[in-house]
């Protein structure tokens, strides 16, 4: 192969390595500073390897996928675990493709094994279907991560992990066999289980992310339910309260007659005694009617009341609006989530409290709850109970990456603060009712 297409195929495999990162990750500055850095420090970094270590060493092997490992958890800040694997994909896919593409090529242009394939006559279209089939993986890749949807766990991350280093640790070891006893290779078979390998690395994917949509759609499930039944409660509550007002209201006319006969008679100290008496029997649960929103208001009520009854002093300010084009489902996630981890929090404190504020301010819902922070962790991922393990902080991420807002987490004065904005959508009039 000459140097000028050498140079060509080079760039080409990494400008895809690039822009898979930039499409399967999030980033921390725009598209035009994010490759104006790649573009200087890549070509550079590549160069210095390409000429400053030796074609065999170890460093040589690493040294490009550690850069890319490096750009991503720099440039990037998605998950850890699922920067290192779009970081290290495209390497263990290049990989992969040129042992497959050095079982296919001796048998369609009759090379033997002792051949250097990069400097026969098939390098060029050997160069050229490599770029091709590597891009077209990572398109597939790319369009498995986003159908994905959720980012998977770390626990989820390693399993996975497991099974793609076993095969390249298979094929490695068969590749070196061949190397030595390249007789005794069966080339159609090599083919075969080197697809395989590739097709159930794809499907164990995919598993794995559906098995962490399901697990999270059975929590939304249970959520929706129990806020279903928080709402006939509410509801309940509300005509009962409809019914004492028109009670009060009835008997209004006769409250008042008898005030002012008891202050024509002079007697105003038992005039205050019964307006202050009249005035008690008005009062009502600060809960009810706070919220226009009306699955918003039955769910906060509820929470609300609970952690009352459990001795925790509550402040809520929530100002919404009937209809919010905001799925209901959400709605019941973020709220849920953040009392859940605040009554969680205040069972570790002495002095509980909760705070929360929910509004919407120009295009976005802001909500922020503030709660005690416990001193043995202040900083411990929280999530929803009922999620396994790691799901409701990843839930709450993507909830405010789905509707391009925003989730900020801090620490400040022995106080726990949490801020969820949540961009509006354009179409307010569509909104899910409950």
């Amino acid at each position: 192969m000459s140097t000028t297409v050498s140079m060509i195929y080079n760039i080409c495999l990494l400008a895809v390595w690039v822009l898979f990162l930039w499409k399967n990750l999030t980033p921390r500055f725009s598209f035009r500073i994010t490759m104006l850095i790649c573009a200087a420090v890549v070509p550079a970094v590549a160069l210095g390897v390409n000429y400053g270590l030796n074609r065999l060493s170890v460093l040589r092997l690493i040294s490009i996928p550690l850069l890319f490992l490096i750009l991503g958890l720099t440039l990037y800040r998605s998950p850890i675990p699922l920067t290192a694997f779009v970081a290290l994909l495209p390497e263990a896919t290049l990989l992969m493709m040129e042992m497959m593409l050095s079982v296919i090529f001796p048998m369609l242009f009759g090379l033997n094994g002792e051949v250097d394939y990069w400097h026969s006559a098939a390098a060029e279209p050997m160069a050229l279907l490599t770029v091709s089939v590597y891009a077209g993986v990572l398109a597939l890749a790319t369009r498995a991560l986003s159908r994905n949807g959720r980012p998977l766990t770390l626990t989820q991350w390693l399993i996975f992990t497991v099974f793609p280093l076993q095969q390249s640790v298979c094929l490695i070891t068969m590749f070196r066999l061949y190397t030595q006893f390249p007789e005794a290779v069966n080339w159609p078979r090599m083919s075969v289980l080197i697809l395989l390998f590739a097709v159930s690395d794809v499907a164990l994917f995919c598993l794995i992310g559906q098995t962490a949509r399901k697990a999270e759609l059975e929590t939304a499930n249970r959520l929706l339910n129990d806020q279903l039944d928080n709402q006939l409660k509410h509801y309940s509550a509300l005509v009962d309260q409809y019914e004492d007002n028109r009670r009060i209201r009835h008997d209004i006319a006769h409250h008042m007659h008898t005030i002012q006969l008891l202050l024509e008679s002079g007697r105003r100290q038992e005039a205050t005694a019964y307006a202050g008496e009249l005035m008690r029997q008005q009062e009502h649960s600060s809960q009810l009617g706070q919220c226009e929103n009306p699955l918003v208001d039955a769910f906060l009520f509820s929470r609300i009341r609970e952690a009352r009854q459990a001795g925790i002093p509550v402040e809520a300010s929530v100002v919404l609006p009937r209809r919010l084009p905001i799925a209901n489902v959400d709605l019941v996630i973020l709220f849920g989530n953040l009392m859940d981890n605040a009554v969680e929090a205040c069972g570790q404190v002495a002095s509980p409290f909760i705070r929360l504020e929910a509004g919407l301010r120009k295009d976005y819902l802001v909500v922020t709850e503030t709660n005690p922070a416990p001193a043995d962790d202040t900083r411990k991922e929280r999530r929803i109970p009922q999620l396994e393990r790691g799901i409701g902080l990843h839930i709450l991420t993507d909830l405010a990456g789905r509707y391009h807002g925003s989730c900020t987490q801090e620490v400040r004065d022995g106080q726990f603060t949490v801020s969820i904005a949540l961009q509006l959508p354009e179409n307010q009039g569509e909104t899910e009712e409950a």
